[in-house]
This record gives C-alpha cells, structure tokens and sequence, in this order.
C-alpha cells in the first residue's frame, strides 16, 4: 500500500444497526490470535448501552443486532475497498461477541469471531509488535472515526499523551488514562505510540533512526463525561493485554 500507513487499514470506521436501521457509528479494529480473526471494539457500541450503568445510550432505547464495518486489504497495486455486515446477537438475542472472563461488561471491551474469509485483513498486532517503554507524557495516537469522519475509508489518527501511571489501574481495572481532545465515533479506536527512538522495556535506548517503532496501547474506550467544554478531556483506554484475557473466554 504505497504511501499509505499500514495500521490505517486496521482501523474501521464501524456501524451498528438495528435490522437495517442505522443507530450509531464507531471503530473497530482486526485482531489476530491462534489464525483466527476477530473484530475488537467496545461492549457499548455493540450493546447500545452504557458498559457501567446499562442505561440505554439511545433515547429510543434501541439496541443493535447487527453491524457494518468498513474493510481495507492490501492489493498487488494499491488497496482493495469494501464492506462488511455481521449479526452480533442470535435469534433469540443472545450476544456473538465475547466479553472478559472476570470483569464482563465492566470492562469495556469485546471480541466478535470473524469468518475464515476475512483472514488477509490487517491485523493491529501482526504490525505493532516493538517494545517501546510506555511512560507518563508519551505521545500516542488514536485511530478512529471522529463524528464518523474518515478519508476514503482510513481513520483519522488523533493525537494524545498518556496521563496516568501505565504500570498503574485504575479502580482496579486494566486501565489508563490519556490526556486528548475526542469526540463521539472514536470508540473501539486502536490507541499506538509510533517513533524512532525511545527507552525499551528491557532498558535499552534507541537513538534515533531510520525505522519506526510501533507499540500496540490499548482500545480507546470514550472519555469522562465532562460536564462543559472546558473541562478536562480525559479519555480511557484499556490496556491492550485484555484482548488476550478476553479471547480466553471464547467458546
């Protein structure tokens, strides 16, 4: 994909539908684990509700059961474009996704098997894979769908700093905050730090170079609901080890 950033064709602008009623859009990404492929995005885009209270996000007070996501694959010459539908319920309106084993919902993210035939994806962990040391005051992107804004079918990255010790959680949970201004359609976003030099995980420094680094963070997860415009705008990521501790609770 020349001149296009490979981890923009992991993100997907994502819509969720009641039968073919549009509700809401968000994002997604592609996740790869044990040659299988999996959509990843927050529990509340899927559910319509809020992950902590259950009150419904809608006033309609209507749910999903199913989704589109925009899809990007790698071509001989370019980038092949398409899309996606999927259920995300059963017929008697039980959940396809998988939630965390301990925490369920609380932990807002989930996991939705996908078909064999979605397996030449882009997968965020097949391409952000450095150890990068993360820190209080690194930079990260967020790569999503602001207002449902995207440029020919690529995310935009949004630009944050990571705000809360990331070796720390928070209320218990897997858990970090980042300091940025978002806006609604960024859930389920890819969150990634992305330079050429830095301290590792194991200690060592690397100068400044030709190649760029990529660490996978975490799945942005919205922000704290601010009260006014001028509050801070803190926004949640779960820490990326949970889609492991999710896909551990898979049928």
């Amino acid at each position: 994909m020349t001149g296009v950033d490979i981890l923009s064709a992991a993100s997907a602008k994502l819509t969720m539908f009641f039968n073919d009623t549009p509700l809401s859009t968000g994002t997604c990404f592609f996740w790869r684990h044990e040659r299988h492929i999996y959509l990843i995005t927050n529990w509340h885009n899927f559910s319509g509700r809020d992950n902590l209270t259950g009150e419904h996000l809608s006033q309609t007070l209507a749910e999903p059961n199913n989704i589109e996501c925009s899809v990007v694959l790698p071509a001989a010459v370019g980038v092949d474009f398409g899309k996606f539908r999927a259920k995300i319920v059963d017929e008697e309106n039980n959940p396809l996704w998988i939630e965390h084993p301990i925490f369920g919902r609380n932990v807002d993210v989930v996991a939705l098997p996908l078909p064999d035939s979605m397996n030449k994806v882009v997968c965020v962990n097949d391409k952000a894979r450095d150890t990068v040391r993360l820190g209080v005051g690194v930079d990260v992107f967020i790569l999503g769908y602001p207002l449902g804004i995207g440029v020919e079918n690529f995310p935009l990255w949004k630009r944050g700093t990571i705000a809360s010790e990331p070796e720390m959680d928070i209320d218990g949970k897997p858990l970090l905050y980042v300091d940025t201004a978002t806006t609604k359609g960024m859930s389920g976003s890819p969150v990634i730090v992305r330079t050429n030099s830095g301290s590792m995980d194991d200690g060592s420094v690397v100068m400044a170079s030709t190649r760029v680094m990529t660490r996978f963070v975490g799945i942005y997860s919205g922000r704290i609901a601010p009260r006014s415009g001028l509050d801070a705008q803190i926004g949640r990521v779960w820490k990326g080890k949970v889609i492991d501790e999710v896909l551990l609770n898979r049928r």
